[in-house]
């Protein structure tokens, strides 16, 4: 009887006792784990090289826009990251740097590269391209200007 009892609660000690660095190693996967992603993140976003061609796009916003309707617009904006011609996209607002030559009536701007013209083309007739353009009215002032450019 003592026996089985010693014998169980060495059973139960030995049970009972956890690696005290499983904690640690399962961290440490996490972490490895959020590190590969990031990589590929920034593996996958190419950027604007000799060749290729690049689409400004300036946008006028209302003046009464609100902070909720000026992230709506960026969230649209950002939905054209989708479509697969567009080699790199950026998206940003206009900073007042005090400059009498800076183009401060566009409040919003984005920068599109594409390969070549056959997918700039593409791109302007591609479905979410399309379906922006139609959702965009409510939040400008006026027509978009653009200016594109071949990267050198």
């Amino acid at each position: 009887m003592k026996l089985s009892f010693l014998c169980l609660c060495l059973i139960m000690s030995i049970a009972s006792c956890k690696d005290p660095d499983a904690v640690l190693r399962k961290e440490l996967d996490t972490a490895v784990f959020k590190i590969d992603m990031l990589e590929r993140q920034l593996n996958s976003r190419s950027i604007s090289e000799s060749g290729d061609l690049v689409h400004l796009v300036y946008l006028n916003t209302q003046d009464d826009l609100s902070g909720e309707e000026l992230s709506q617009l960026k969230e649209a904006l950002n939905q054209l990251q989708g479509i697969e011609d567009i080699k790199s996209f950026s998206l940003g607002g206009f900073k007042d740097l005090k400059d009498v030559r800076a183009l401060s009536d566009y409040e919003v701007v984005m920068s599109l590269s594409f390969v070549d013209e056959e997918a700039y083309q593409r791109y302007q007739v591609h479905p979410t391209h399309v379906a922006l353009k139609s959702k965009l009215n409510r939040f400008l002032a006026g027509a978009p200007v653009t200016y594109d450019y071949i990267q050198d």
